[in-house]
């Protein structure tokens, strides 16, 4: 894997959600591919707070929600 490929997880001082503004668990950084304008792959990276408020109920998130929810 190159460092642009690689999944990274910060769950020191993670940012606030963008849409509640409160606290998050931790932030996930990972590789992301889109089709530009003009229909050429662009490569890049994405980072996604997980938000204990905004995130109940998204089945992506909640076994990580249910981890920290039982491990703190």
């Amino acid at each position: 894997m190159t460092g642009s490929e690689e999944i990274d997880v910060q769950v020191d001082e993670p940012p606030a959600c963008g849409v509640c503004g409160q606290p998050t668990l931790l932030r996930i950084g990972f590789p992301s591919a889109w089709d530009n304008a003009r229909g050429q792959e662009a490569r890049g990276r994405r980072e996604a707070p997980v938000c204990p408020r905004c995130e109940r109920g998204v089945p992506a998130a909640e076994n990580l929600l249910a981890l920290f929810a039982v491990d703190g």
